[in-house]
Parts: structure tokens; C-alpha cells; sequence
């Protein structure tokens, strides 16, 4: 039996584990699970992706890899569910031909099998159809707003809404598109649509695909290919006026969604039915478009028919022809799977590039087409130092003896102040009077008393015997004099939570908030993305702190918790941005573009200014896909001539491979452009 040693798959494929892939314009999201448990699975992986799907392989290799070393060691991932976005569906609701090449390419470039595909609208309305009776999916791509209407999970209109610079004009018209019906949006910006809105979290597309992939009923005969119809849909159905049961209803919307083959992504039924010369119907390989294909299935079926005709008969070994017929086949059979399976070509262009740097403003919020918006919750906690003084203790107190030397009696108010040798100032608990001095020889009219210092310390604690005088009057005529050593006063200075201290804490925790609102946003977006951290606004926030101000402490936490939105942009946003704005027929080099000292220069919520220097390297913009279409099937000579006519390449050199045959390959899959310096 003839060998074909390139049909080899990838030999360390782990059985019983799935990749999904979630095609859009703008980011790829790739998560892995194993089937008999879909709990165990992966992170969920975002990547930002060129609308053209240039750099498409690389993206998902990256999360495919990712995804393996979450699943754990020696797991190898081929098995993959394809999730495709409207914006790469035809008018006709198939997917476009140069998004299925792009995609076959990947399949076959990463070597994956496809286990099947759905559209973004089949995805969603799986799950959803079964909570909603009316129901409408709005759906945002780089051009329009597409809106599907549903019953339950069969669709019943299809419509879209053109982008608009006017908010309010685009929600009117959604609105009215959607015809008061609950809606279900999966979309960048959260507009304000209305309260009858769900929005859908990316980080939920796991669960949407583990639902899809675990209801789906991949093996069902009824289930056909895009475009086509089995003969039991083709007849038309009886309607039973009563009500089935819910779970009658799930199991049959659940069939309306389910999984089909994907001619042209790169199944293995293709390769399977090609080792046992059974020819299965593949756009890639189509039988009735492919002369190569239709010509071998002939030769075939007539050495078949020839060798059954002469079995048993010696005239085999004598027919020399028959050799010569044997060898021809072989050749034109070798020949035909080389050019199909085999031969490549890979085209090195140089072209005329130019540094470019330029400093460019844009707007950042509500109605701005370079900025999205991101929502979720946060908690953080911090701590300080109570810096702030305070001092506590008590007052002096103790008895006086007052004297009054004149012959008229004294009447001394409470509060008068009296005063020590040492300055300590003292003041009277109560009113007293003082008798006026009598007899002969002449004794002081005396008095005792109770004061207290007027000041918290040890300085009030004086001795017995301790001469004071009475502010405004003469010591010659009234004095005191204590009569005990004063006790009970004493002073401290503490730590106390201030009102600095209290400042300081909260502008610790809008530091952390910040740290918070962007540890968030890597989780779930790529590394190239943008965040805007200046138009972080937290919102619904509860503040607890340990102490108030004032309270004797030596350091104080404080917690918050709440909800946050902030702006971003991916990398390929700004760079189309950069494009339509600065250059008009080039484009950036791939891997060269970058954005630098991003700075807000004026604006608040919910607009905001922003300034941004960008460098990178330019070239004018060669349309890699119409210049492959060009190639496919002509000699190196007539493709020399094809490339000379591009006048946007200065040089080029043309490689075939494995062979060195002066013949392009016959599909565009296999023709290779790369850049050279």
C-alpha cells in the first residue's frame, strides 16, 4: 500500500481535552477545559488581533499555550470549538471566504482540528434563550451595531444600527430597533440603553462556551453543515397546539445551536477519509472546482476497475503496458498531492520604510471611538502612623491661709488668681471673707482656703509654707500663705489620631485604589492595552477607619470597598486610530508601533484630553491577500513579473519549497509573505 508519511498528526495530542476559540475584530479569547470535567479548566486569555487576522497564529498559539500550562503538565491541545464574531459573517450569515482562509491557515499552521464552529449570536442566544420568551442580542463590531430577535433560541429578524457620533441619537435608534423588547448586549461601551438591559462580562464566555460545548449534540444525523439542510428539516413540521414540557423546549432549542463540522477549517474527517481514498467534500479540496482532484479520483477507479478485470489471469505479468500505466499514476499521483499538501512558497519583500514619530490628542470618554470603558468592584485596606501631640494630666491642689494686715475685713472672689515665688498661678474654689486685723499688739485677720492650679503639672504641687500674692493687691496688706505640701497634679504628653494623620490615610488609600483598579484590569486584558488611570472614578464606596481623631493610638487601618469604572484602549485601537488620522495609504510595520508618555492634559469626568507621543516604522500598504490570489498557480517567471508591477515594493526574492520548482503553489494558504529590512 502506498505510504503518505505528511498525513502525520500531532503525536502528543491529549484525548478528552477541549481549546475555544472567540473570534472578534478587535481580541481573540481562548480558554481549555477538559470534557469529561469542564470544571477543570483554564484561564480565561485575551488577546488583542488585527481586524485582517495578520497576526492571528501568533495570538492563539500564545493562549493555547497558556491555557496547557494551566490545565497542567504534558496537556497538548488540537481539539477546538471556533466562536466566530458577526463582523466576519457574510450578508448571507456565512462566514467570508478570506476569513475562512485566514483561519484554515492557522488550523493547519498550528496543526488543530476543528471540532466544529458556531456564530457569536448562537453562542449567546444558547444560554439566554432559555431564561427570555422576547428577546434581542445586540452585538457591536468595528462598523455597525447588529441586533438579533429571538424566540426563546430561534431567531426571527436579523437588523443593525450604522455608528454614530451622537450618543443619544445611537440609543434611540437601538431602541427603537429592539422594540421595547429585553435586551442582551454584548458590546465594548456600556451605553446607556435602558433598565431592561443585560450586559455580558467576558470573563462569563467560559461558562457560555462550557454550556454550548455540554448540550451541544455533536453526533446528531439531523444536525447539518452551514447551508445545507437534512432531509427531516427539509419536510415541513406538524405544530402540536399544546404546551411541551421545559424540558422538551431546552432539548430542542439546545439542537438548534449545536455543533456542526466547518467545512474548510481543516477537519481531520478530511484527512481520515483521504488515507482510505474515500474523497470528502472540503472547500479546500472541492471536487468538483479541483481539475488535480477530479482527474486522480478518475485514474483510480479506472486502475481498480483494470485490475479486477484481469485478477487471475497471467496476462498481468506479460502486459507491459500495464507497468508503464502503474508508473504514469504514481507520478501524476505524487505529483498532484506534493502541489496540494506539500509545495510552498515563501516571498521575502523589501520595502521603502520610514521612521515615524508624532504627537498626537484625543479624547477619552463618553462618544470617544479610541477609548472603551471597563467596570468592576475593588477592596483595599491601608495603615499610618498617628503623628499628632496631646497632653493629659491633672491639677494641683491644696489649702492656703490668707492674711489681711488692715483693720477692714476683705471679701476675696472665686477664681482670684494667686501666685507663687515661682510664677505657678492658682485660682479660689470659692468667695471668702478675710476679718481685719484686731488686738494689741496688732494679729493679721486670717482665712483659710481651697484653690486649685490653673494649670495641668507637677508645678503646682508646692510646699507648705509657700508665700503667694493676690494679682492687684499689695502684699503689705493681703497675702496666703499654703498650709500643706499641694498635691495630685501631673502632666503627660500622648500619641493622638490628628486630622493630618487622617488626610495622609486617605490619600494612601487613592494610591491603593489606583493599584487596585489596574491589578483588575491585567487580569482580563492584554499587556499592550492602555489604561486611562486618570479617569478611574470609584463609586458606592464604605470607608471603615480603626480609630477617630483625637483617640490616643499609635497606628490606624482604614478599609474600603466598592465599585470602579476606568477608560482603556488596546493596541490595535490606537494604531487604526493613528492610521485614519496621520496615513493615508501606509500602514505600520508589524511589531514597530508604540505609544508613549501618555499624558492628560485637561478634562474631567466625562470627557477627557489626552496627549500621546507615537513612534514606529511605516511602509506603504501592500494588500497581501489580492497579491496572493494574483500568484496562486503561476510560474516563478510570470510571478517575478506580478510582483514587479507592485510598485509599492522596492525588492523581493521568491523561494519554493521543500522542491525548488520554478511553479507557485495552487492555493493562497501556502504562499508565504514575510519582510525583510
Amino acid at each position: 500500500m502506498l505510504s503518505i508519511p505528511f498525513f502525520h498528526r500531532k503525536s502528543r495530542k491529549t484525548v478528552g481535552y477541549a481549546f475555544m476559540l472567540f473570534l472578534t475584530d478587535a481580541k481573540v479569547f481562548g480558554f481549555a477545559f477538559e470534557e469529561a470535567h469542564p470544571d477543570h479548566r483554564s484561564m480565561l486569555y485575551v488577546e488583542p488581533v488585527d481586524s485582517y487576522l495578520k497576526d492571528l497564529a501568533d495570538k492563539v498559539e500564545l493562549a493555547i499555550t497558556n491555557c496547557e500550562k494551566d490545565l497542567g503538565k504534558d496537556i497538548y491541545l488540537q481539539d477546538t470549538v471556533l466562536v466566530v464574531s458577526s463582523f466576519f459573517l457574510s450578508e448571507s450569515g456565512t462566514v467570508k471566504e478570506d476569513t475562512r482562509k485566514a483561519i484554515a491557515h492557522v488550523f493547519k499552521e498550528l496543526d488543530l482540528t476543528n471540532l466544529g464552529y458556531v456564530t457569536s449570536a448562537e453562542f449567546f442566544s444558547a444560554q439566554y434563550g432559555e431564561k427570555h420568551a422576547h428577546w434581542v442580542l445586540l452585538e457591536e463590531t468595528a462598523y455597525d451595531f447588529k441586533l438579533y430577535s429571538y424566540t426563546h433560541t430561534q431567531q426571527t429578524n436579523a437588523t443593525s444600527v450604522a455608528r454614530m457620533q451622537d450618543e443619544e441619537e445611537l440609543r434611540s435608534s437601538i431602541l427603537e430597533q429592539a422594540q421595547k423588547k429585553h435586551i442582551v448586549a454584548w458590546i465594548q461601551n456600556q451605553l446607556t440603553l435602558s433598565s431592561n438591559v443585560t450586559y455580558i462580562n467576558p470573563q462569563d464566555i467560559p461558562d457560555y462556551g462550557i454550556y454550548i460545548y455540554t448540550h451541544a449534540n455533536v453526533n446528531d444525523a439531523t444536525i447539518a453543515t452551514p447551508g445545507a439542510l437534512s432531509e427531516e428539516e427539509k419536510e415541513p413540521k406538524k405544530i402540536d397546539t399544546k404546551r411541551e414540557s421545559d424540558t422538551q423546549n431546552m432539548q430542542e432549542d439546545i439542537l438548534l445551536v449545536a455543533l456542526p463540522s466547518a467545512p474548510g477549517f481543516g477537519d481531520d474527517n478530511t484527512i481520515a477519509a483521504m488515507e482510505t481514498n474515500n474523497f470528502v467534500e472540503n472547500p479546500m479540496t472541492d471536487t468538483k472546482n479541483n481539475v488535480f482532484t477530479t482527474r486522480i479520483s478518475s485514474v483510480f477507479a479506472g486502475f481498480k476497475e483494470r485490475i479486477t478485470d484481469v485478477t487471475g489471469s497471467t496476462t498481468i505479468l506479460r502486459s507491459w503496458w500495464l507497468y508503464a500505466m502503474l508508473g504514469a499514476l504514481l507520478i501524476i499521483a505524487s505529483t498532484v498531492l506534493y502541489f496540494v499538501f506539500l509545495h510552498n512558497a515563501t516571498i521575502t519583500l523589501v520595502t521603502n520604510k520610514e521612521n515615524f514619530s508624532t504627537t498626537i490628542s484625543f479624547l477619552v470618554g463618553k462618544g470617544s471611538t479610541v477609548s472603551r470603558i471597563y467596570t468592576g468592584s475593588y477592596t483595599l485596606s491601608t495603615q499610618t502612623s498617628s503623628t499628632g501631640e496631646d497632653v493629659i494630666g491633672e491639677k494641683a491642689k491644696g489649702v492656703i491661709t490668707l492674711y489681711n494686715r488692715t483693720f477692714e475685713t476683705k471679701n476675696i472672689a472665686a477664681g482670684t488668681e494667686l501666685i507663687d515665688t515661682k510664677g505657678t498661678v492658682f485660682t479660689l474654689d470659692e468667695d471668702v471673707a478675710i476679718a481685719s486685723a484686731s488686738g494689741v499688739p496688732v494679729q493679721d485677720g486670717k482665712r483659710p482656703a481651697d484653690v486649685i492650679a490653673q494649670s495641668v503639672g507637677t508645678d503646682g504641687n508646692i510646699e507648705k509654707n509657700s508665700k503667694l500674692t493676690i494679682d492687684g493687691l499689695s502684699q503689705t496688706e493681703v497675702y496666703a500663705v499654703s498650709s500643706e505640701d499641694f498635691s495630685g497634679g501631673f502632666k503627660k504628653i500622648v500619641i493622638v489620631f490628628s486630622d493630618e494623620d487622617k488626610k495622609k490615610l486617605d490619600s494612601l488609600a487613592k494610591q491603593a485604589f489606583l493599584r487596585e483598579v489596574k491589578t483588575a484590569f491585567r487580569k482580563v486584558h492584554a499587556s499592550d492595552d492602555i489604561v486611562f488611570e486618570q479617569t478611574a472614578v470609584a463609586q458606592d464606596v464604605h470607608k471603615d477607619y480603626s480609630a477617630k481623631v483625637g483617640d490616643e493610638v499609635r497606628t490606624v487601618n482604614m478599609s474600603e470597598k466598592g465599585s470602579f469604572s476606568v477608560y482603556y484602549t488596546s493596541d490595535a485601537q490606537s494604531r487604526t486610530y493613528v492610521q485614519r488620522q496621520k496615513l493615508k495609504d501606509k500602514e505600520f510595520v508589524k511589531d514597530t508601533f508604540s505609544i508613549q508618555k501618555t499624558k492628560l492634559e485637561e478634562g474631567k469626568s466625562p470627557s477627557w484630553s489626552y496627549s500621546a507621543i507615537i513612534n514606529g516604522k511605516i511602509q506603504k500598504f501592500i494588500d497581501r491577500s489580492s497579491i496572493g490570489q494574483k500568484l496562486i498557480g503561476k510560474t516563478v517567471a510570470s510571478a517575478r513579473v506580478i510582483l514587479n508591477g507592485e510598485h509599492t515594493i522596492t525588492s523581493y526574492s521568491i523561494k519554493t519549497h521543500p522542491l525548488p520548482l520554478p511553479i507557485m503553489p495552487f492555493s493562497t494558504s501556502h504562499i508565504i509573505f514575510q519582510f525583510s529590512d
